[in-house]
């Protein structure tokens, strides 16, 4: 091992070389060579701010103990010389056989670290070299030359700095310009690539300049890590912390320029992370970023088509809707006055669409050529073409009309009148809230109507869905039909063109004829109320087809006869079935125990027989139950104890018999319990104190023996107490006296005919305050009012 002023140099692997280059003595002789003065170009002078901040990189603690002379550097100059050439040798092997490994960061320690911390571990040389950048670290030449850079409170002359901007001297002697030096110290090394920036240790990163190559750096370390060889300046920032730091000494008298030496120094060295650096392709990335556009660009063009489909959509629905919402006006603009092929083509359509006998249109008078003539000819709200879609609608409801004014009779409110610009009117609508008395309709009476100005005349106006009494969809179909009108007539079977009724209203008429079986074409209907008419003939069997139904009113029609079909169980959502005051027969179907959602039930003053059928249990939402004058027999069901919202039980005038079920003293909720004028036996239980919503107790003429319960005074809503025509032993109780006196009640009625008693020989019910008094033996004659 060589040495040099009692100092030992070591160089990584070269373990026998320890030459140290003198730097002054080749600068001084590229300046006698110098011929004449190159002004540096702008990549020179580039190229040399970047070499000035390299030497900063390198250690510039006084290394140097003062001992060394310019004699001995000057005989070691041709030994670096060889050295430098054998370094460059075996660093060109060493990059070739580790070209095909990833670029480690050689920069793991910068000029600011090493001069802040200067007890940090020390760095391998490589990590000082200079990368491009003056306030980062550079590496090293291959040459291993330190650049000698004058001393800072000493600045060099303007001659100085232009020789030093612009040359550079070899190992021959020869003088280089910065671009010839940095293509001769780069010669030999194997594989260039372009380096990107990389994030190092302290959070600084390297600058991969645009065009610069970077050579590859052998990442090994030959020999012991310990014993590595580090540059050091005269200037401070000591890369070795062991190195004793001497400012005298390290430079040359003559120039007064910072010689570098070759130093020894035991370090106790630990290698830090190493970073990888990343090949960066600029075309590959540039294609990456138009895919990425190119992607980015179809999603946009796929989502703005989305987007315009569903508006486009959304403007046909609206545009459709809205046509068919304003087509029931189309009468208001007229056509084309009447032409043969108009008309041929009118009659073609109303007659594929006639429910009646063909040969009603040849009639003149029929209501069906009467519509035929005045949809075609007459209809002062504008002269529809064939393919109206209201026409057929307008047609039917026009032969309603005609139907229902029988010899010309006149309805009672709002029918089309002789002034043909007249066409509003003062409607006459029911109060529908008449009441049943006595289980019969009140009579009608003009009482029972109330005005309803500013409303159209049938015929009239050209949107047939504002006539009184009729109410259109949104889409202008005809929903709902109500007229309490005066109609005289029948109802015509082409009412099942009327496809979207829903419901059928038109009680309180004076309708004749049967029911047409053509409601069964109404799939929507789900209400027919016809009472109070005078129709004929039997409930349609079609009807039981229609199972959105959920009322049917035929009541007090008088005529309405046939049975009731055990198809009834198939209108599951019907709630009210009203039959009354009609001249049914045959028995209740066991079937209506099918229908859970029935509320009323009034099949009073019928010709009905059999039994109550022991389903009527399963009738949970039965509120009342009315089968009164007809020809029941049997016993009440137990099972009408099940019935908990039952609130009126009418099983008068007929021939039930048995005890009275002590399940029916649960029912609670039982306002009115009629059973008079059967053949019931026993006696009244006590538990009829139970039913304290009783209004109406009647069960007279029947065989009911025993006492009058006490408890019956503490029925204190009742209203009718009938007790009468039966063998009940004992007075009438003080308690059901106290009913008319304190409370409410205002009729009762027992065997308190003194003349009855006596012949009878069963005693009389004295009553202090009866209001009617009868005779056992003859209670149709003896029933004295008190």
């Amino acid at each position: 091992m060589a040495s040099n002023n009692g100092m030992n140099f070591r160089n990584p692997g070269h373990e026998d070389d320890s030459e140290v280059y003198d730097i002054e003595a080749q600068e001084r002789a590229a300046a006698r060579k110098k011929k004449k003065k190159k002004r540096p170009s702008t990549h020179e002078r580039e190229g040399h701010e970047n070499s000035a901040s390299s030497s900063d990189v390198v250690d510039q603690s006084s290394s140097f103990d003062g001992r060394g002379s310019s004699h001995s550097q000057r005989d070691n100059g041709t030994r670096r010389k060889q050295r430098s050439e054998r370094e460059v040798g075996r660093r060109k092997q060493r990059s070739e056989r580790s070209s095909g490994e990833s670029r480690r960061n050689d920069a793991s320690m910068t000029r600011a670290e090493s001069a802040s911390s200067p007890d940090s571990k020390p760095r391998r040389p490589s990590q000082l070299r200079d990368r491009g950048s003056t306030d980062q670290p550079r590496r090293q030449d291959t040459s291993r030359r330190s650049r000698a850079v004058p001393e800072p409170d000493r600045p060099l002359s303007r001659e100085e700095a232009t020789d030093r901007k612009t040359r550079r001297t070899d190992a021959d002697g020869k003088v280089k310009t910065k671009s010839s030096q940095k293509k001769s110290s780069y010669q030999g090394l194997a594989g260039e690539e372009e380096f990107n920036d990389h994030e190092i240790d302290d959070g600084t990163s390297r600058r991969g300049d645009n065009g610069r190559r970077r050579k590859k750096e052998n990442t090994e370390f030959m020999g012991n890590p310990a014993e590595q060889n580090v540059f050091v300046s005269s200037r401070g920032g000591a890369s070795a912390p062991s190195l004793d730091k001497k400012k005298e000494g390290g430079y040359d008298d003559g120039t007064d320029l910072a010689v570098a030496e070759l130093v020894s120094a035991q370090i106790d060295y630990q290698p830090g992370p190493v970073y990888m650096a990343s090949k960066h392709d600029p075309a590959k990335a540039q294609k990456k970023l138009m895919k990425k556009k190119k992607s980015r660009m179809r999603t946009y063009i796929l989502a703005g088509l989305v987007v315009a489909a569903v508006l486009i959509l959304v403007v046909v629905l609206v545009v459709t809707r809205k046509n068919k919402k304003t087509t029931p006006q189309t009468g208001s603009n007229p056509t084309q006055a009447p032409t043969q092929q108009r008309t041929s083509c009118i009659a073609s359509k109303i007659e594929s669409a006639l429910l009646s006998d063909p040969s009603v249109l040849n009639d003149p008078t029929s209501p069906q050529s009467r519509a035929l003539n005045w949809i075609t000819y007459e209809d002062p709200g504008g002269l529809l073409d064939c393919f109206a879609p209201t026409l057929l609608q307008r047609w039917a409801l026009a032969v309603f009309y005609y139907s229902t004014t029988k010899d010309n009779a006149q309805w009672l409110s709002c029918f089309p009148s002789d002034d043909p610009t007249d066409t509003n009117c003062i409607a006459k609508e029911l109060d529908r809230d008449y009441v049943i008395e006595d289980g019969s309709f009140l009579e009608i009476d003009p009482s029972l109507y109330v005005d309803v100005a500013d409303q159209k005349q049938w015929l009239k106006d050209g949107n047939e869905c504002l006539w009184w009494g009729i109410e259109c969809s949104t889409e202008g179909d005809v929903g709902i039909l109500s007229l309490s009108n005066n109609l005289k007539g029948t109802i015509p079977r082409e009412i099942g063109v009327l496809t979207d009724l829903g419901l059928i209203r038109l009680e309180l008429n004076f309708l004749t004829g049967p029911l047409p079986t053509e409601l069964g074409l109404l799939d929507n209907l789900y209400g027919l109320e016809v009472q109070y008419n005078e129709l004929s003939g039997i409930i349609p069997d079609e009807i039981y087809d229609l199972t959105l139904m959920t009322i049917i009113n035929v009541a007090k029609n008088k005529n309405i006869g046939g049975t009731i079909s055990s198809r009834i169980g198939q209108l599951m959502f019907l709630t009210a079935f009203y039959t009354s005051g009609n001249i049914i027969k045959g028995s209740i179907p066991s079937q209506i125990g099918n229908l859970l959602d029935l509320e009323r039930v009034w099949m009073f003053d019928n010709k009905l027989t059999g039994t109550i059928p022991t389903e009527i249990g399963n009738l949970v939402n039965l509120i009342e139950f009315n089968i009164g004058f007809n020809s029941f027999i049997g016993s009440i069901p137990t099972f009408v104890g099940q019935l908990e919202n039952l609130e009126t039980l009418r099983l008068d005038s007929n021939k039930l018999d048995g005890s009275l079920p002590v399940e029916l003293y649960n029912l609670e909720s039982l306002k009115d319990l009629l059973l008079g004028l059967n053949s019931f036996t026993g006696q009244i239980s006590t538990s009829i104190g139970q039913l304290t919503s009783m209004e109406n107790l009647s069960v007279q003429e029947n065989e009911l023996t025993g006492p009058i319960p006490t408890e019956i005074g503490s029925m204190l809503n009742l209203v009718v107490v009938f007790l009468n025509q039966n063998k009940l032993t004992g007075p009438v109780p003080v308690e059901i006296c106290q009913l008319r006196y304190v409370f409410q009640a205002d009729r009762i009625q027992a065997d308190c005919g003194e003349q009855g008693a006596l012949s009878s020989g069963l005693g009389f019910n004295s009553c202090d305050c009866c209001t009617l008094c009868c005779d056992r033996d003859s209670p149709n004659e003896n029933c004295l009012l008190v």
